[in-house]
């Protein structure tokens, strides 16, 4: 199959953005070939830095992350609670959660088992998808228990007042 993929490479010098130039590589059976130079602005003279983006990155992050949960890769801490486990990642959780991030730089240790009381598994579980997908369906009767869980485990998105919650026909 014979697809062609762009890289949007900017051109920055010590005064910020200079120009942006644009390059199209043809990727073909596993190679890549040379495109051709789309736009340049770029003096020789001066030394060359430029901005590379994957256009894609945070939908394959998303991907990647719940992928990694999923198949339990690279799991490094367990929550427990209601006498069930889920496992996780300490990078995710610390990203999502400012409880998670200092309960966790206070007690460090290679795979550390966290015991929540007063937590429902399910609302963990909600909570999990959430951290690891941005997004998640809560019944409406659940929803005020759900948020209020969230709010003691300070889980970035719901511990404030939700921007906008969808209601699911």
């Amino acid at each position: 199959m014979h697809e062609r993929v762009t890289f949007y490479i900017r051109y920055v010098d010590a005064k910020k953005m200079k120009a942006i130039v644009s390059y199209s590589l043809s990727l073909y059976e596993g190679n890549f070939y040379p495109g051709d130079w789309l736009s340049s602005e770029t003096k020789m003279s001066e030394p060359q830095k430029f901005y590379l983006k994957w256009n894609d990155f945070q939908s394959n992050m998303v991907s990647s992350f719940k992928h990694l949960r999923d198949e339990k890769s690279f799991t490094d801490v367990t929550l427990a609670c209601e006498g069930q486990t889920c496992k996780a990642h300490k990078m995710v959780l610390s990203a999502c959660s400012p409880y998670f991030k200092s309960l966790l730089e206070e007690n460090p240790s290679k795979h550390p088992i966290i015991i929540l009381k007063d937590v429902p598994y399910g609302h963990l579980q909600a909570i999990l998808e959430f951290m690891y997908a941005g997004e998640v369906n809560v019944s409406q009767e659940q929803l005020p228990a759900f948020l209020k869980t969230a709010e003691r485990l300070k889980v970035k998105g719901l511990a404030e007042a939700p921007q906008s919650i969808k209601r699911e026909g």
